[in-house]
């Protein structure tokens, strides 16, 4: 097979990098390496460990996005993986273009996407739970409200939208646009959380906790059911599979902030499930963005804080009126 390319998007993602797992542990996994040059990758003339003796820097087969989140030349084959770059003094290379923010999480993808995202990722999870690639899209789709005659693996929803000349076409790919944010937003809230309470943690482990909640959610809905992630429900079972993943004594003080945290979340999807192409695809993918940062940026530190001082989040910050002054303020 060729090498292969791609989009890695939440937005888009500058500067990640997309790599085959290996041995499937999430992580890119590499020699060890000056990084002379803080790029983080190895360049040659680079001082490196040579572990396995053969003269040579062996690193999982990668390759880093552009600007616009672009990735081409990957060879090898198996599970994509997509996470953040970062460069020998620690700093975190890559950025989500759209809200300007540092990417944190890891998204995965199966062997032939052409997009990495947090839907290709909930298929990755499904197959490793046993469904083929096939029923766990369609499953995927399905469950969510999304168009089936998609393909999740494939599709760029922000460059379909954006591209697309009917509204039906438009909205298609902007449901799946939604859902992505949606499932990102609570990704990004609950790994906080988890990794704030429990110092033991990390993205990565309580991220696979997170996707392995929504899948087996997803797994467990009748055909011709769908579910909405904007559900307290839904996002009250990512909360307990979390507080399973973290040191015993602290389950409950992730259960404690759930209580709230819940509430928020499930207010700030709706307000994206809410968001409707209309006229101006662009004015509805920079309101998505918007109400993205509430959660991704005002949520998370409002978490960081309730776990430093031992309190929880105030839900009416994230809801009703105030939410909507939130939305207009990050738009700014």
């Amino acid at each position: 097979a060729g090498a292969a390319s791609g989009v890695a998007i939440d937005g888009y993602l500058k500067n990640a990098i997309v790599f085959r797992d290996a041995n499937n542990n999430s992580t890119w996994d590499h020699e060890a390496f000056i990084d002379t040059n803080n790029n983080g990758i190895w360049d040659t003339g680079e001082t490196f460990t040579d572990t396995n003796a053969d003269g040579k820097w062996t690193a999982e087969t990668f390759v880093i996005t552009d600007a616009q989140g672009n990735w081409s030349g990957l060879g090898g084959s198996g599970k994509i993986v997509l996470t953040s770059l970062f460069n020998g003094n620690g700093e975190n290379l890559t950025t989500d273009i759209s809200t300007g923010k540092a990417f944190t999480q890891v998204y995965s993808a199966p062997e032939g996407s052409t997009v990495v995202n947090p839907l290709t990722t909930m298929i990755t999870t499904l197959v490793d739970k046993g469904l083929t690639v096939a029923d766990a899209q369609t499953k995927v789709a399905g469950s969510l409200g999304l168009d089936t005659s998609l393909s999740l693996v494939t599709l760029d929803p922000i460059a379909s939208a954006t591209s697309s000349t009917t509204t039906a076409a438009k909205d298609a790919a902007l449901a799946v646009e939604k859902a992505n944010i949606q499932i990102a937003s609570i990704l990004s809230v609950a790994t906080t959380t988890a990794t704030s309470v429990d110092k033991a943690q990390t993205t990565t482990s309580t991220g696979n906790a997170v996707f392995d909640a929504l899948a087996t959610t997803i797994q467990n809905t009748g055909t011709g059911q769908t579910v909405s992630l904007a559900d307290s429900t839904v996002i009250k079972a990512v909360f307990d599979g979390v507080s399973n993943t973290v040191g015993a004594e602290f389950s409950t003080d992730i259960q404690n902030q759930s209580t709230t945290l819940i509430d928020s979340l499930a207010s700030i999807n709706n307000a994206i499930g809410s968001v409707t192409s209309g006229t101006d695809v662009k004015t509805a993918l920079t309101q998505i963005v918007s109400t993205q940062l509430v959660a991704q940026q005002d949520l998370v530190n409002a978490v960081q804080t309730a776990v430093t001082n031992n309190t929880t989040v105030n839900t009416s910050t994230f809801t009703g009126a105030n939410l909507v002054t939130s939305i207009d303020t990050a738009a700014q």
